[in-house]
């Protein structure tokens, strides 16, 4: 149980379970060990919802930093145009995967010259900028997991490298890998990027198509 329990903090983004595949008069006493250690939920297969319960537990926590951004986002841009909306649906899940401007207007299918241009004439910062605020944001939720170091993070951002990824927190941010992790919870980075990215140009998104 020790090894769960050291599991459960450091990783405490990550949502354990229980998986039992058959019930025996043991499991009561190894399940409150379990919860003990940090374990959030059961799910007994034996049961003829059991796999339908763990289909549905696995769904529900698939991307909760993607979830709480966009909750948020959308939140603070209160009524966007339809290609608002669909623009940061696509730049929050798109972000981890997506190392520059260039590789997000491909997986959005965009001209990127149009694209960009869009941005320009609304007077809005580019999708550019927009892709490496929100990649910071989803670092700044990953280096809240204590087992995860700086080089695990930036090899799941798809950085090339540590230190590729050092200099692009400098660039923004004025501050070195080790400090943002130190100084910048995903909370705070996600309320930086409303109010730094979006607030100021709310009213423009009522009007702004992107697409």
């Amino acid at each position: 149980m020790g090894e769960v329990a050291q599991l459960a903090r450091e990783f405490p983004g990550v949502p354990m379970m229980a998986v039992l595949s058959q019930n025996d008069g043991r499991c009561s006493e190894r399940l409150l060990q379990l919860g003990v250690s940090g374990v959030q939920a059961v799910v007994d297969l034996s049961r003829r919802d059991g796999w339908r319960r763990l289909r549905s537990f696995v769904a529900c926590h698939k991307a909760p930093t993607a979830s709480r951004m966009l909750s948020r986002v959308l939140d603070v841009l209160g009524r966007p145009t339809p290609g608002t909306k669909r623009f940061f649906e696509s730049l929050i899940v798109l972000a981890p995967r997506t190392a520059n401007g260039r590789q997000l207007c491909k997986r959005l299918n965009v001209c990127a010259s149009t694209f960009i241009s869009r941005f320009f004439r609304s007077r809005l910062p580019s999708p550019k900028r927009y892709l490496s605020s929100v990649r910071l944001v989803h670092a700044a939720a990953l280096l809240q997991v204590r087992g995860l170091s700086i080089g695990d993070v930036a090899y799941r951002l798809e950085y090339s490298s540590p230190q590729s990824f050092s200099r692009h927190v400098k660039a923004v941010t004025g501050m070195t890998g080790s400090e943002f992790r130190e100084r910048v919870t995903f909370g705070s980075a996600l309320d930086d990027f409303a109010d730094q990215m979006i607030l100021p140009y709310r009213a423009t998104f009522r009007t702004f198509h992107p697409f």
